[in-house]
């Protein structure tokens, strides 16, 4: 008989002791200035070309549920056209609005919450186009 101690070890494995992910793999994937998260992020959304998709705007939807789960937003984007490439600034966890180490007495800090820790911050790029049956093909990334 084993204790519930070892059936828990035995159950998931070593973690590390501030980790609440369920695999190391999710471990730190809000860390957006991670070139390796991007890219793990970018294989996500690369799931969603090989799909067609009804609207656009569906699309986008899912995309802004699924990284909201991850704290990263995007602005409302308004598809116009039958084919069009679209980009929007992400930001994280609302952005940041404060004082930071270094800012002056009568300043804030307010920005994305992402470009203190990547120059120009991220973005997120679509690119769209209707398909001769009628439904769009949609493509994501994050650059």
């Amino acid at each position: 008989m084993i204790d519930f101690k070892q059936y828990i070890t035995e159950l998931r494995g070593p973690k590390p002791a501030n980790s609440n992910a369920q695999h190391d793999s999710d471990h730190d994937m809000v860390d957006v200035s991670d070139d390796g998260v991007v890219r793990k992020l970018n294989s996500f959304l690369g799931c969603i070309a090989e799909m067609d998709h009804m609207l656009p705007e569906q699309t986008i939807s899912v995309v802004r549920r699924r990284l909201a789960s991850i704290g990263l937003t995007f602005p409302n984007i308004d598809v116009v056209e039958d084919s069009g490439n679209i980009s929007a600034p992400l930001t994280q966890f609302g952005g940041r609005f404060g004082k930071d180490i270094d800012t002056p007495h009568n300043e804030f800090v307010n920005d994305d919450g992402i470009s203190h820790r990547v120059e120009g911050g991220r973005s997120i790029n679509f690119v769209y186009e209707k398909k001769e049956n009628g439904k769009f093909k949609v493509t994501a990334e994050i650059k």
